[in-house]
């Protein structure tokens, strides 16, 4: 991550790769439509709208999400997709057995029943914000079927959401592979992630309350390299 090692406690982000993003603003999907942006900013309201505790600090929150994960979002698909911003072929299919689940075969299906193919030229939070999804979506495929640039285009939407809309929900990249120890819960291990990537004085408690006050939005890539038994334990913490 292209600025993992930052601390934004008491500091002004300064990083080539920001500044060129912000440049380049041309980079972002679905900046260019007003339409977009409206749609995405309805669904963060539908979805995270509801008043939250004060206690929360949400202009911690707001530069974590506008100076580090925005930035690095753009980076990695920029990364990925090319400065043009390309879409790629992707094909998923919708099943709702575990979770919402989005599989590489472009089948729409709810709870069995088949709805068709699904559009790959739609913003994937419409999917996501989707009242019988509502926000738990996992997406599988095989290795190189564009799982981690569909999660990718999904956080930067509900990134630029949450920074349109303001103290509603907190959305966080993390990586699976860290997670390496079987006896530390699924809570811990987020929590220790975040003083990890993203700095902040412990004894603030900033990131046990987003937990506590259910703001944090993780959005966990690579939970199919778990394996079986602990993405159970994954999904079930």
């Amino acid at each position: 991550m292209a600025s993992q090692n930052q601390d934004i406690d008491g500091s002004q982000i300064e990083n080539s790769q920001v500044q060129l993003v912000q440049a380049g603003q041309d980079a972002v999907s679905f900046q260019n439509s007003q339409d977009n942006q409206v749609t995405i900013n309805h669904i963060i309201l539908r979805l995270f709208g509801q008043p939250v505790s004060s206690s929360v600090d949400w202009t911690w929150a707001l530069r974590l999400l506008r100076d580090k994960q925005l930035p690095d979002i753009h980076k990695r698909l920029t990364d990925t997709l090319g400065r043009d911003r390309c879409l790629m072929q992707l094909s998923i299919n919708e099943q709702l057995s575990w979770v919402g689940r989005l599989e590489a075969n472009r089948r729409l299906q709810v709870q069995g029943e088949d709805r068709g193919i699904l559009d790959m030229h739609q913003m994937l939070i419409k999917t996501f914000g989707q009242d019988d999804i509502k926000g738990k979506l996992l997406i599988l495929g095989t290795p190189g079927a564009g799982k981690t640039t569909a999660l990718l285009s999904l956080a930067e939407q509900l990134v630029c959401g949450a920074l349109a809309q303001a103290k509603t929900v907190i959305p966080v990249l993390f990586e699976m592979s860290t997670w390496r120890n079987d006896n530390q819960s699924i809570q811990d291990w987020l929590i220790e992630q975040l003083y990890d990537l993203h700095g902040g004085n412990p004894k603030a408690k900033r990131y046990e309350q987003w937990l506590d006050q259910q703001v944090l939005l993780p959005l966990l890539d690579g939970l199919d390299e778990l394996g079986l038994e602990r993405q159970k334990q994954c999904t079930a913490s």
